[in-house]
């Protein structure tokens, strides 16, 4: 399988568009909506964002440092800074298992340099780097993160030789809860961050990670006719020679869809748990779901899961952060993201933490499939109040 996705990756580095220039964004959006039909399937939505997003080969421009931090028992912990002659500093925090060298990330900090600004890249609290470096918890894991990237920012200010950057953070998934605890927590003191935007949030991480388990379990299932023959087709037929996939079967669907789900994000979490075990000398067999994760995981955060604490639930932070209302947050989302499956989006939205013009909602994607759209850095900068704070 490895050859495989290797293959695919060189193949796909070298058929990627370039960085669109001017574009009419109510038309890259109406027209993705028209062709995305046959991403019905959240799963395979996701696959196909994530694929256009994986390269082996990148030009990130900036360069890898060590924090030290007497917060982690490693003692310190790889960030990635890039500097540009801005006046501005974008933070962003990549989803689950997220790493700064590898995987996804590289290609979002390739898209994100492009917008000329400074920029800091923290891996994923739960990628293997920021495993292995092992957070001192306590009793409150947020409380830790949150402190760890203030010594990260201070450290990257000190590196660019600008304590007056105008700071805003951009999160995807899982990294939006750490980030939006964080920008809860400077609001209350420092007031350093301007914005923040969040790239496919889970609205509650509880649910999500049965949601996850869910919908991984459905396509075990039914996956056991799914051949790494018929995977490379797919891949191929549908994923790499065409903008969208045009003619799938359900079949099809579940095939792709294993691929993402089964040998991506539980390949991942194997990686990551194997980082853990190393670590922390827990030698409990590899988890068969996330819920095995967790409950093995660190202690600490199983016992927020197990209570569905308020602090794995975005609408807290995101209350705390609206206590000034003037402060800029803007959302992006699919109707049809399954880490949010049950959770009814219009009773977010009429929360009242955020209003219709700060919240774009995709109706095809799954989950963060579009972010793996050509153009998509330019509808991030269309929307996100990092780019254009005037809006507010």
């Amino acid at each position: 399988m490895k050859k495989l996705f290797t293959l695919f990756i060189l193949l796909n580095y070298f058929l990627q568009f370039s960085f669109a220039s001017e574009v009419d964004i109510n038309k890259i959006l109406s027209e993705a909506h028209l062709k995305s039909k046959h991403l019905k399937a959240p799963a395979v939505a996701s696959l196909w964002g994530g694929q256009r997003r994986f390269k082996i080969f990148h030009n990130n421009n900036g360069e890898i440092l060590s924090l030290k931090s007497s917060l982690l028992k490693s003692g310190n912990l790889n960030i990635y800074i890039s500097k540009k002659p801005s006046n501005k500093l974008i933070i962003f925090f990549p989803g689950i298992f997220g790493s700064i060298q590898k995987g996804i990330t590289p290609h979002m900090i390739g898209q994100l340099e492009k917008t000329q600004t400074n920029l800091l890249v923290l891996s994923n609290f739960l990628s293997t780097e920021h495993i292995s470096a092992h957070p001192l918890y306590g009793d409150d894991p947020f409380k830790t993160e949150t402190l760890i990237l203030e010594q990260a920012l201070d450290f990257s200010l000190l590196q660019l030789n600008n304590k007056k950057l105008e700071i805003h953070v951009i999160a995807e998934s899982l990294g939006s809860i750490v980030a939006s605890a964080w920008v809860s927590e400077d609001q209350k003191k420092n007031k350093r961050i301007k914005s923040l935007t969040l790239l496919w949030p889970p609205f509650e991480l509880k649910h999500a990670m049965k949601n996850f388990d869910k919908i991984v379990n459905e396509h075990r299932k039914a996956n056991h006719n799914c051949h790494i023959i018929n995977k490379a087709w797919l891949l191929t037929k549908e994923m790499l020679l065409k903008d969208f996939p045009d003619s799938l079967s359900k079949s099809d669907e579940i095939c792709l869809g294993s691929i993402v789900l089964i040998d991506g994000f539980m390949g991942s979490m194997k990686k990551s748990w194997e980082a853990h075990s190393q670590t922390s000398g827990n030698k409990t067999s590899n988890p068969e779901s996330f819920e095995d994760f967790f409950k093995n995981y660190r202690k600490e955060l199983w016992d927020l899961l197990v209570q569905n604490h308020e602090s794995i639930k975005l609408t807290t932070w995101l209350s705390k952060i609206k206590s000034d209302a003037n402060f800029p947050i803007f959302l992006f989302t699919s109707k049809n993201d399954f880490l949010n499956n049950g959770l009814d989006l219009e009773v977010f939205k009429k929360s009242g933490l955020l209003s219709d013009n700060e919240i774009l909602v995709f109706p095809w994607g799954g989950h963060s499939g579009p972010v793996g759209m050509t153009e998509f850095t330019q509808i991030l900068m269309k929307f996100s109040p990092a780019y254009s704070t005037t809006r507010y």
